[in-house]
């Protein structure tokens, strides 16, 4: 799943978590917290083996879980990881439904309106859906909910990568929303273009 879309639960007594972003060439690791903004404590980064990871997917979960836990346990950084997923086979879309109160229906009915947005089997990925509200729509108030969904076999490879370095995933987070909430300036009244340009370039508004 895609735990991260929903609101999180804090309590001061939890784990830290530690952020991990994957790129082609190398993997980067930061401890952050929020204190007039976003801090970040402690961060680390590794280069991956060649092939371990491509256009944001795991291709070899034994290289890349070994180069993980030598960074892990060289600086000392949390167990418990959230991860960033961007890649071609990880969709996001806005839709509409009419309008429903229990969380029940409402995930009943994504799943019904899901397949007309997200071009990919469902059965075949893993999905998550955070509501946004009502709005008013020419057809009259919909329920709008964001859906998100990536392609399983590719998350299994990634999860299975995390295993082999002893981490503890405590969630999956689309890396665009990652983006936004890192650089999101609440003061701003327009639209704001993120950008993270690297071996995979990703963009959000």
């Amino acid at each position: 799943m895609f735990p991260s879309l929903r609101k999180p639960t804090r309590s001061k007594h939890s784990a830290p978590v530690c952020g991990l972003h994957l790129e082609q060439s190398e993997a980067i690791a930061a401890v952050a917290r929020l204190e007039d903004g976003l801090v970040v404590q402690r961060a680390a980064a590794v280069d991956l083996p060649l092939g371990a990871v491509r256009d944001g997917e795991v291709i070899d979960p034994e290289a890349l879980g070994h180069a993980l836990k030598r960074m892990f346990t060289e600086h000392r950084l949390p167990k418990r990881v959230r991860v960033g997923v961007a890649n071609q086979r990880t969709i996001m879309r806005t839709i509409d439904l009419p309008p429903l109160e229990r969380h029940a229906e409402i995930a009943a009915a994504v799943q019904m309106h899901a397949p007309d947005h997200i071009a990919m089997p469902l059965d075949q990925a893993v999905t998550d859906h955070q509501v946004l509200g009502l709005v008013d729509t020419p057809d009259g108030p919909r329920m709008r909910v964001v859906v998100a969904a990536t392609d399983r076999e590719s998350v299994e490879r990634l999860l299975d990568a995390l295993r082999r370095a002893g981490l503890r995933p405590a969630g999956l987070d689309l890396s665009a929303f990652a983006l936004i909430r890192a650089l999101h300036d609440r003061a701003a009244e327009d639209a704001v273009l993120y950008a993270h340009v690297a071996g995979t370039t990703t963009m959000a508004i």
